[in-house]
């Protein structure tokens, strides 16, 4: 069983959580989680379609410049 959070970070940082559960009788027997974090100006056309519409509402060429200003 898959669940995905998804959230906006400072900067419009989107992040996904991914929790992968294997079940046994119907009871959560083990979980993994995997964290990606997208910046603006990444590639993020292999995520699934809720992440791409977030990121492409958010990764504006104004948010992508400003988010490039403040790296170091």
């Amino acid at each position: 069983m898959l669940e995905k959070l998804i959230e906006v970070l400072e900067n419009n940082v989107v992040r996904v959580r991914t929790k992968t559960a294997t079940m046994q009788d119907g009871q959560e027997v083990s979980a993994n989680f995997s964290f990606n974090a997208i910046e603006p100006g990444d590639d993020y056309s292999s995520q699934d379609e809720q992440v791409k519409t977030i990121c492409a509402a958010l990764h504006t060429p104004a948010a992508i410049a400003a988010f490039k200003s403040q790296e170091v």
